[in-house]
């Protein structure tokens, strides 16, 4: 465990744990079979020449919305902001079952929950030309919630400003950016997550599975798990801080003063447990 003791301002505290060489190919290996696996279910469950799409086009009245519940089996899902009052879905080569509607105060989209069937394996790289993407335009709003449940494929999400952020996602690449919540809650499985400017009053409890993380903005707390890659976070945490890291360097860019995290008399804790690799942390940058 590595607990932070009083540093000089803009030096790094890193104390280094180095597993047994056995481990750490085990863990390296775990990874690689994670984001494999992802992929081919990404090619399993995903589209294929003989599946029935659509394009599908929707326009809906933000009035009654407070939650939203987004739910994409498989496909790129981008959610900017919208420029009226009305939420619009877009969305290219979805399969016939995917739809969105309104009911109860909660905007959801929902997706094809597709049986499992025989694939080839050397056909797993294959280009599709004909890729499933849906575009989500919404108006400018304070939501009660905002939950992502994503499978595979990559996923960009702008300006949204919600209570409780969730997002539950599989294999792929997840980007948010400009995020205003009272708390969060991540989980992902494998491939690349990117959070820029995002602003969090309370816990922002992130869980990271095989692929790199960066984050970056303001925290009222941090619970970071993170198994296999790097992860980083740059700005200010107005609370603890307690990160658990398997495989990879974990690194904290923090504005924050080391006073705050002093081991005696600090406002905050700080708790970084590493497997292998190193745990930095640096204060007053920027």
């Amino acid at each position: 465990m590595y607990e932070n003791n009083n540093m000089n301002q803009g030096a790094a505290a890193p104390e280094k744990k180095n597993g047994g060489s056995w481990a750490w190919l085990i863990c390296i290996l775990v990874g690689l079979i994670l984001f494999v696996l992802g992929f081919a279910l990404y090619k399993i469950f995903g589209k294929s020449s003989s599946m029935k799409v659509k394009d599908y086009s929707e326009s809906f009245s933000v009035s009654d919305v407070r939650k939203l519940d987004i739910d994409m089996g498989w496909g790129d899902l981008t959610i900017v902001k919208s420029e009226d009052d009305n939420i619009v879905v877009d969305a290219k080569n979805v399969p016939e079952e995917f739809g969105a509607e309104v009911k109860n105060g909660t905007f959801r989209t929902f997706h094809s929950k597709k049986k499992f069937r025989m694939v080839n394996l050397f056909d797993l790289w294959d280009n599709d030309s004909n890729e499933t993407t849906v575009k989500i335009y919404l108006p400018e709003k304070e939501y009660s919630s905002f939950a992502l449940d994503l499978g595979a494929g990559e996923t960009t999400v702008s300006d949204i400003s919600c209570d409780q952020l969730r997002v539950n996602c599989g294999a792929g690449q997840l980007n948010l950016s400009n995020i205003r919540c009272s708390s969060s809650d991540i989980d992902c499985g494998a491939g690349q997550v990117n959070i820029t400017d995002i602003n969090c009053e309370g816990l922002f409890d992130i869980d990271g599975g095989a692929g790199d993380v960066n984050i970056s903005g303001v925290l009222g707390s941090i619970d970071a798990d993170q198994g296999v890659g790097e992860f980083e976070f740059t700005g200010t945490v107005n609370g603890n801080i307690d990160a658990d890291g398997g495989v990879g360097e974990m690194t904290f860019n923090l504005t924050n003063p080391s006073e705050d995290f002093a081991k005696n008399g600090g406002k905050y804790k700080l708790d970084i447990d590493t497997g292998v690799g190193a745990a930095n942390v640096y204060y007053n940058q920027g």
